[in-house]
C-alpha cells in the first residue's frame, strides 16, 4: 500500500509538471480572437481562402482538410506572429514548413533523383520532429505525429501524399461519422 502511495504521489508531482508546462501553450480568449480576426482579414487578400464564416479558434463551422492546408500555408508567420513567445513560434513554425515540405514532396517514377530527395526529405523530417519533440510539451506527441517519419518511405512508393493513399485517416472518420459499423471486421477467405 505504501508503494502505491509513492507511486501516485510521484505520478501527481508528473502530471503538475506537465500542466505547468502546457500552460505556456494555452491560448487565452484575447489571442484566440486575434487569430480569428487575422483569418477574417485574409478572406479579402487571398483567393480560395477559407470560407468567411470559419473561425477555427471558437470552433465556428467546419474545418475541412483544404482549410488546414491554407491555415498551414504560407500565411502562418502572420497568424500566429505575436501569439506566443518568439522560441515557441519558432518551433510552431518549423514544424509547419516540415509539413508543407512533406505535402509538397513527390518522387514520380521517370525521375532518377526521387530516391535522393526522398532520403533528403526523411532527414528534414527527423530533424523537423526532433525539433517539435523538444519544444512542444510531452502531451502533443501522440502517435499519430510519429507515423510522419513513415511518409518520406511512403512517397517513394506512391508518389505525392495529395494522392489517394495519403488520406486513409480522414476516410475512416468520415465513414464512421456516417454510421459506419463499430468494429471493422475483415473477412477471411
Amino acid at each position: 500500500m505504501c508503494m502505491l502511495r509513492r507511486l501516485n504521489k510521484a505520478r501527481g508531482r508528473e502530471y503538475t509538471r506537465v500542466l505547468r508546462e502546457c500552460q505556456a501553450w494555452r491560448m487565452d480568449n484575447k489571442r484566440l480572437g486575434t487569430f480569428d480576426k487575422r483569418v477574417d482579414e485574409l478572406a479579402g487578400q487571398i483567393p480560395d481562402w477559407i470560407r468567411g464564416s470559419m473561425k477555427p479558434m471558437q470552433h465556428t463551422g467546419t474545418l475541412k482538410a483544404i482549410d488546414t492546408m491554407r491555415l498551414m500555408g504560407p500565411c502562418a508567420d502572420y497568424l500566429f506572429h505575436g501569439l506566443f513567445d518568439p522560441a515557441r513560434v519558432s518551433a510552431l513554425l518549423a514544424l509547419l514548413a516540415m509539413l508543407r515540405k512533406v505535402r509538397d514532396a513527390g518522387a514520380d517514377y521517370t525521375d532518377p533523383n526521387a530516391l535522393l530527395s526522398c532520403r533528403a526529405l526523411r532527414t528534414d523530417v527527423a530533424a523537423g520532429l526532433a525539433k517539435f519533440e523538444k519544444d512542444f510539451p510531452p502531451v502533443v506527441h501522440a502517435l499519430i505525429v510519429h507515423l510522419i517519419v513513415h511518409i518520406p518511405d511512403c512517397i517513394y512508393r506512391w508518389n505525392s501524399v495529395r494522392n489517394w493513399w495519403a488520406f486513409a485517416t480522414e476516410r475512416y472518420v468520415e465513414w464512421r461519422s456516417s454510421g459506419g459499423p463499430r468494429c471493422v471486421c475483415w473477412k477471411l477467405g
